[in-house]
């Protein structure tokens, strides 16, 4: 693999289009796996940095790392927007409401000392 300066930046705009690209959650894991993940052109590119000679194993550490730091930052932020996004579906879909009456149903029973008090009332009533 021949490292230049434009096969990284080629990669890094491949990698933040496919990003962008993503319209779920479902659709940005598999981005990940091929544009952040350890099998991402980015990634190979920074181990085939230990085949090069010193001086050009600094320069183009730089642009992998910028590269790299670019493309996790835009997964963080579509990330985020995604799950935001997702969360909103959910609450309005299980949005509740209050306003609306209610069937009130009375629960349980009368107290036993209750029962006998009225049945007691009712021989002196009636």
């Amino acid at each position: 693999m021949s490292l230049t300066v434009d096969s990284i930046e080629t990669d890094k705009k491949a990698a933040l289009a496919a990003l962008l690209g993503a319209a779920n959650l479902e659709d940005l894991k598999v981005v990940r796996l091929a544009h952040v993940g350890d099998k991402s052109p980015l990634a190979k590119a920074n181990q085939a940095l230990g085949s090069l000679p010193g001086n050009e194993r600094a320069e183009f550490g730089k642009v992998i790392g910028a590269a790299r730091a670019e493309v996790n930052a835009a997964y963080a932020e579509r990330e985020e927007f995604l799950i935001g996004e997702r969360d909103g579906k959910i609450l309005e879909s299980e949005r509740v409401d209050v306003s609306l009456p209610t069937k009130r149903r009375s629960v349980g029973g009368l107290h036993p000392l209750t029962i006998l008090t009225n049945e007691i009332s009712d021989l002196f009533v009636g």
